[in-house]
């Protein structure tokens, strides 16, 4: 708790209260529903550690609030998700508020790095990918098994299980299965050079 709030930023409320803070000034806040938000969130979080604050507040209509640069979101807002700028105003918990009820914290700020925010453009990447992607159990070939979010193409064997990407030097990386009527059907996935190590832990 001491760490938490000697690296808290300078617009973070005291622990134990939330406040209405203005976007627009230390960064814009990327609002989605609360299924397309949890989906992006593990995504980004297979990419990036930690990816940056992000509230989840379950009040009326859940949904989850993506802090970003000021500024930075005017794809997101193109593609039609809720940015909130200038003018608007969000209710904020202290850094220890990482549970209901209320606002609280997925991801709080980093400690060790106060100013770091989302990156907007890798948030609306993984709001893509998320779209069109379906949860699986991922069993690698030595590692234990876990739920992890995918596209078609890695179902297939065409992108590297745990990133998406698409290179010509996949390896084999185990099996995800999905639900049917019956038993779960296993497919074969692959897996980058990147993450090779990850899959064999």
């Amino acid at each position: 708790m001491d760490q938490l709030m000697r690296g808290a930023p300078p617009w973070m409320p005291p622990d134990d209260t939330v406040s209405a803070v203005a976007a627009g000034e230390h960064w814009d806040a990327v609002v989605t529903p609360q299924q397309a938000g949890l989906a992006a969130l593990s995504l980004l979080d297979a990419d990036t550690t930690p990816p940056g604050p992000v509230l989840w507040d379950t009040r009326h209509e859940a949904r989850l609030y993506f802090l970003v640069p000021v500024g930075s979101a005017g794809e997101l807002a193109a593609a039609g998700f809720r940015v909130l700028g200038a003018r608007s105003f969000i209710a904020v918990p202290g850094a220890t508020s990482v549970g209901p009820p209320g606002p609280h914290w997925l991801v709080p700020p980093d400690p060790d790095q106060p100013g770091r925010l989302v990156d907007a453009t890798a948030l609306h990447q993984a709001l893509r990918r998320a779209a069109g992607a379906f949860w699986a159990e991922y069993r690698p070939p030595q590692a234990a098994p876990r739920n992890i979010l995918i596209t078609g193409a890695q179902r297939l064997g065409q992108a590297c299980v745990l990133c998406g990407i698409v290179t010509d030097q996949l390896i084999p990386a185990g099996h995800v299965y999905t639900p049917t009527g019956q038993a779960p059907l296993g497919w074969a996935v692959v897996a980058c050079p990147a993450h090779a190590s990850e899959v064999t832990r």
